[in-house]
């Protein structure tokens, strides 16, 4: 997760909103002192997170985290509950955003021109954690077909979740299969096959 962390900070310094879902949200909620519970988190990353948030901060990128959260009652994750972020509890684990959440991130997107997408928003494969992914995957289909948004999609969890959504392929405007190489185009790191073909090209 930390390697993800790291490509955050470029990244924030290109987009206008960056909005978090995942296992990496539980990171900027604990860091940002919120309860997190039992939810999965790595250690040793706030450096990190200190760097990506100034850097934000510094190129008038708003980071979105959760108001809400779902978060799992039982060992199988069959069960749901909607909590605030301030309200969860000691042995609550946060497997998906809530729907206020949900809200928010969606008239984001619909504000906005161009989405670059890079994986799950929540635990998809469990269907009581699934809403989040899919409803917003659904959100951005539509506004693509409308002509009214640029989505872009990277990622093997992303591509699963447009399976799971009922949706393809043509319902964005472009699919990468990479996930971490993605993230590093985007950052603008060299990436090595590309590097290989300019050099070709000025031979």
């Amino acid at each position: 997760m930390s390697t993800k962390i790291k490509k955050l900070i470029k990244l924030t310094e290109k987009v206008d909103y960056l909005v978090l879902g995942g296992a990496i949200t539980n990171n900027f909620l604990l860091f940002s002192k919120v309860n997190i519970g039992k939810s999965f988190f790595q250690n040793g990353v706030d450096d990190l997170l200190h760097n990506v948030v100034k850097t934000a901060i510094k190129s008038n990128c708003e980071i979105v985290v959760p108001e809400d959260v779902l978060v799992a009652v039982n060992p199988d994750y069959s069960t749901s509950i909607s909590r605030r972020t301030e309200s969860i509890l000691d042995g609550d684990i946060i497997l998906d955003i809530g729907p206020q959440t949900l809200s928010t991130i969606s008239n984001i997107i619909a504000s906005r021109e161009t989405l670059l997408w890079n994986g799950a928003i929540g635990v998809f494969e469990h269907s009581a954690f699934a809403s989040g992914t899919i409803e917003v995957m659904k959100v951005v289909s539509d506004l693509t077909h409308k002509g009214k948004l640029t989505s872009i999609i990277g990622g093997g969890d992303s591509l699963s979740a447009i399976s799971a959504a009922g949706l393809a392929d043509k319902d964005f405007t472009y699919i990468s299969t990479g996930g971490g190489a993605f993230l590093s185009w985007l950052g603008g790191d060299e990436m090595p096959g590309f590097a290989v073909l300019q050099k070709c090209t000025q031979h």
